[in-house]
């Protein structure tokens, strides 16, 4: 009996296992991760290629006898590129060159894993060196970064792809499980994004003003809007519930 049980767990189990298998070792169509490719690699290139030419980029990332904002090289082995070329504005210009480069190596596809994970190791660096400039959408687009060094998606669009088969769109097949990831982790930001959005007015019990009070703070908004926005205060209410509806409702 007591074997009969043991036996039948087991291949439970088993099922289970060759299930997770299979379901893994799904593949499908490259282009969807090619165009997220593309999306990050420019987001990515654009960001770092404004900050080179506000010029603020020495200030964010050089060594604090620079003037910088940072204090991280006063910290021995806290940033890793400190420790292997020293902290100094060329090894600071360097990092800040290498993740520009390798954002752009992966929007146009070349050497796409190569690329995404110099990117992400780049980033990385920059955000050791000055933690207060890493936003969240950083961590977002490294965790992207690392799942598309682990994806296929440098086998289509991409000049890897042409360098191999001589078009743009070769009929190929790549893993499914990255991109499943990818929609995974988006359902979970949006997700959180809402459960942690605490404060009162965002929720029935503070009559949905949150929007109308973030587009009255000249610390977000771009434009002022106190002439006028108390006009369309059910429309900025009608926004709020909407993006609770939204987050909240993402899985």
């Amino acid at each position: 009996m007591t074997s009969r049980v043991a036996g039948s767990f087991v291949g439970r189990w088993r099922a289970r296992w060759r299930a997770w298998v299979r379901f893994c070792a799904e593949t499908e169509r490259p282009t969807s991760m090619a165009l997220v490719r593309i999306g990050v690699g420019l987001v990515l290139a654009c960001d770092f290629a404004l900050v080179w030419s506000h010029g603020v980029g020495d200030v964010l990332w050089g060594p604090s006898t620079s003037g910088a904002f940072g204090l991280a090289d006063t910290v021995p082995g806290a940033v890793p590129v400190h420790t292997l070329f020293g902290a100094s504005l060329t090894t600071s210009r360097a990092v800040h060159a290498v993740a520009f480069g390798s954002a752009l190596c992966l929007s146009l596809g070349i050497f796409s894993r190569t690329s995404a994970l110099v990117a992400f190791a780049a980033s990385s660096q920059l955000a050791a060196i000055l933690p207060q400039s890493d936003r969240g959408i950083d961590t977002m687009l490294r965790m992207v970064l690392l799942l598309l060094a682990a994806s296929g998606a440098g086998q289509s669009l991409s000049i890897d792809a042409w360098r191999r088969h001589r078009t743009w769109r070769p009929d190929v097949r790549v893993l499914a499980w990255p991109r499943r990831f990818l929609v995974l982790q988006v359902l979970w930001m949006y997700f959180s994004a809402g459960l942690h959005k605490s404060q009162l007015a965002w929720w029935p019990a503070g009559d949905f003003t949150a929007l109308y009070v973030v587009l009255l703070d000249p610390h977000f908004s771009r434009a002022d809007f106190s002439s006028w926005l108390h006009s369309v205060y059910p429309l900025t209410q009608l926004g709020t519930a909407s993006t609770m509806l939204f987050e909240v409702g993402a899985p």
